[in-house]
């Protein structure tokens, strides 16, 4: 082998292993991204511009989807995601959550109406900063809220329509005094009436108006 082919090998060896994540997120990456329904906010505060929060919740939002999109996107910048789905079914299961480990800057997560299960809540186990995790609508029980007690960052957990019982809530509740838990949405407020209106007038009929000259009482 000659000097300069070693030279050459020598070098790229010390060349920095840039991750795919780090380079992806130019224009067009995200512009894909965005394609299949994920909305993405960037940091424009930050150098590069990173995508800081990723709402994806329609039918594309699968397992294999997470995993392809953590491939493009640097999850160690994303500081909210909702993967929560809407009336779609439930494509995301516990295989999704495994790619959420490297998020350690996530701060909420919506898997709200998704398939996941007590089991997956193991892989949250590491987000450090997590404050808020809403769960809704899913087959989470008491034994899932013990794999939530190591978020020391968790302040907020949302269980309605939920298999967690008073009980669970109370054990968990002794471990994570500082966690507000929320175990129905509170009743929405009627709407308000504008000043100026005025109800409208049913009266559609040719018959006399009651306490009006022609209005006679029915025998």
């Amino acid at each position: 082998m000659r000097f300069s082919q070693v030279f050459l090998s020598l070098a790229f060896s010390l060349l920095p292993v840039v991750a795919p994540a780090a380079v992806a997120e130019d224009y067009s990456t995200l512009k894909k991204i965005e394609a299949i329904g994920a909305q993405l906010t960037r940091d424009e505060a930050k150098p590069g511009n990173p995508v800081v929060e990723v709402v994806w919740n329609n039918p594309a939002a699968t397992d294999q989807g997470v995993k392809k999109l953590f491939e493009l996107l640097d999850p160690g910048r994303i500081r909210v995601l909702n993967l929560g789905e809407t009336g779609y079914g439930a494509p995301i299961t516990d295989a999704a959550l495994v790619h959420l480990k490297r998020m350690d800057r996530l701060e909420k997560l919506y898997l709200d109406n998704t398939a996941i299960t007590d089991d997956g809540l193991i892989h949250l186990k590491k987000l450090d900063r997590l404050k808020e995790l809403h769960l809704n609508s899913t087959g989470i029980t008491d034994d899932g809220l013990t794999r939530l007690q190591g978020l020391r960052s968790l302040r907020i957990l949302s269980v309605v329509n939920t298999e967690v019982t008073d009980e669970g809530i109370a054990e968990f509740k002794k471990a994570m005094p500082r966690v507000s838990i929320i175990r129905e949405f509170p009743p929405q407020p009627p709407p308000e009436r504008p000043r100026d209106y005025r109800p409208p007038n049913l009266y559609h009929g040719p018959f006399p108006i009651p306490g009006t000259p022609g209005w006679k009482r029915a025998p």
